[in-house]
């Protein structure tokens, strides 16, 4: 069974929360908790997440309406659902992410490349493609991948072929909450940036104006184009610390061991599937990874034919699960975190797990050289691999932490 996430804020956020309401229930009352654990009452989140809000009346109004209707459904204060939102992953420590890219003639076919393997508590996550329609205004659909219980994008490829992440840095000079964090930032850039050059342009802008607050952490941004430009910028709350364009080789957020010598190894081999087999490493897929995704980015249909590979889960214990463009459902299993659970619950053997790919990759190959009529073909392409990763999964004998 599959969802749409495409149309109006509203019908967005209801399908959203129809399926996740346990889940946001349940983390915003942990948070609530955290939040009075330290003294601080209902409406001292209110007012500090005021300024969030009035950021986000003036850059994407329709997130509020999104929101309100997640929270109707879920059956939740819409106040207090969208202060969690704002103010959320300013409490939350994880360790640094891992984003790389490979473009230009570092790759085998001239595709851009983007990778991420996103890590952070154990939280139920979520895989999905995402098309918001108002009217009048001109919002970029992407897949991406995030939180059940919340709207933050974690990392995403968009329809104009554009694809980026937004992973936390080193120690910022300056504490600062009184505006968005990351996830809301690399959102706004999905829906309205096509290039390297305008996601700068737009940190610089969210930086400037203080629209963006990251607490007490700077933030690693990696983008990737389809025109084969990749591009990494630092920021802090106040300023611009550093960035860099390349239109070809490899580009990484940081150094993980091993991980850099296997793709300046392999220039000019550099695939989807290299990228992924890299996601793997040890040095990579670490025991807080939580979910990985890769875009092979298509210069020329990148609103039909660009592929997100997804691991919902440690991608080393899970099957990626490929989600072309063209498509706008997203099977129940990977918007509700079904896989994420099974993932962390139940062992398969990689001989298993590849199998599932080469066979994804098999069908996403055929509708390559599909003219007309691609949608329908994508959703079921998407729920058949969804689908099959499940049923590797329940087809599993016994936990993996049994003996």
């Amino acid at each position: 069974m599959s969802a749409r996430l495409c149309g109006s804020p509203s019908a967005i956020g209801e399908a959203w929360g129809a399926v996740n309401a346990v889940k946001i229930r349940e983390h915003l009352g942990a948070f609530l908790d955290e939040w009075r654990g330290k003294g601080l009452t209902e409406e001292d989140l209110l007012r500090r997440a005021k300024r969030g809000g009035q950021i986000i009346e003036r850059m994407a109004p329709h997130w509020r309406e999104e929101a309100d209707a997640i929270a109707r459904r879920a059956d939740v204060d819409s106040d207090l659902y969208n202060a969690y939102l704002i103010g959320k992953y300013r409490s939350v420590l994880s360790r640094e992410c891992t984003s790389f890219a490979a473009v230009g003639e570092a790759t085998a076919d001239g595709r851009p490349l983007f990778h991420k393997n996103r890590d952070n508590v154990d939280r139920w996550q979520a895989g999905y493609v995402k098309k918001t329609k108002v009217p009048r205004e001109d919002i970029n659909g992407f897949i991406a991948t995030g939180d059940v219980s919340d709207t933050g994008v974690m990392m995403m490829v968009n329809d104009h072929g554009l694809a980026g992440s937004a992973d936390r840095g080193v120690e910022a000079p300056e504490w600062y909450g009184e505006g968005l964090t990351n996830p809301y930032g690399l959102r706004y850039i999905a829906e309205k940036a096509e290039t390297c050059e305008q996601a700068l342009d737009t940190v610089m802008w969210m930086t400037k104006d203080r629209l963006y607050a990251g607490g007490a952490r700077q933030t690693n941004w990696l983008f990737v184009d389809a025109s084969g430009t990749a591009l990494r910028v630092i920021s802090s709350n106040e300023a611009i610390v550093d960035y860099e364009f390349i239109r070809s080789g490899v580009l990484l957020n940081c150094e993980r061991q091993g991980l850099r010598g296997v793709l300046d190894g392999n220039v000019g081999r550099i695939d989807g599937r290299l990228m992924r087999r890299a996601s793997r490493m040890g040095s990579v897929a670490l025991d807080s990874t939580i979910c990985a995704l890769t875009a092979e980015i298509d210069p020329e249909r990148p609103a039909e034919l660009t592929c997100a590979w997804i691991a919902l889960g440690n991608p080393s214990e899970c099957p990626y699960v490929p989600a072309l463009m063209a498509a706008d459902e997203t099977p129940q299993e990977m918007m509700d975190g079904m896989l994420y659970h099974l993932s962390r619950s139940w062992q398969i053997l990689p001989v298993y797990i590849q199998k599932c790919e080469l066979m994804g990759a098999e069908e996403v190959e055929r509708l390559r050289s599909v003219e007309r009529h691609l949608t329908p073909r994508a959703n079921e392409c998407l729920l058949e691999n969804a689908t099959r990763a499940r049923r590797l999964f329940q087809g599993m004998p016994a936990d993996k932490n049994a003996p």
